[in-house]
């Protein structure tokens, strides 16, 4: 069984880490150059990855049915919220180029099968433990 108010709960966190990560990078850092693997995109990548991993981490600690299918809807659900966002935006910001977006969207899938993974592997390693 599919819990989907766990999936938009999860893919709203997933949302606004990215969403929280970005502002920050534009509020406290200058003006990003237009090299898309510059020290300051590859950091806020980086920030992003590791909050987007816990939050994958902690959705497979928590989802032992269908695990997988929970992360997947969770990231599939989240990249619909991005890019709607992203089709909203140019009406009050500048937009961001594809390459950017593109490489958000690396930091989601990376995020989605490194956090299941791990969560899965902590998940069944407490389950081994208690039942030795």
């Amino acid at each position: 069984m599919l819990y989907w108010r766990k999936v938009v709960s999860y893919s709203v966190a997933v949302f606004a880490a990215q969403f929280l990560t970005g502002f920050l990078e534009g509020l406290l850092l200058p003006q990003s150059t237009p090299v898309l693997f510059s020290t300051q995109n590859v950091a806020s990548s980086l920030v992003s990855l590791a909050f987007c991993v816990a939050i994958f981490t902690h959705l497979a600690l928590n989802q032992a049915d269908r695990t997988l299918e929970h992360a997947a809807l969770t990231a599939l659900f989240q990249l619909v919220l991005g890019m709607l966002l992203h089709l909203v935006l140019p009406m009050w910001l500048p937009t961001a180029d594809a390459a950017e977006v593109g490489l958000e969207i690396l930091v989601v899938v990376a995020a989605l099968a490194i956090g299941t993974v791990l969560g899965t592997k902590i998940r069944n390693r407490h389950a081994t433990r208690a039942e030795a």
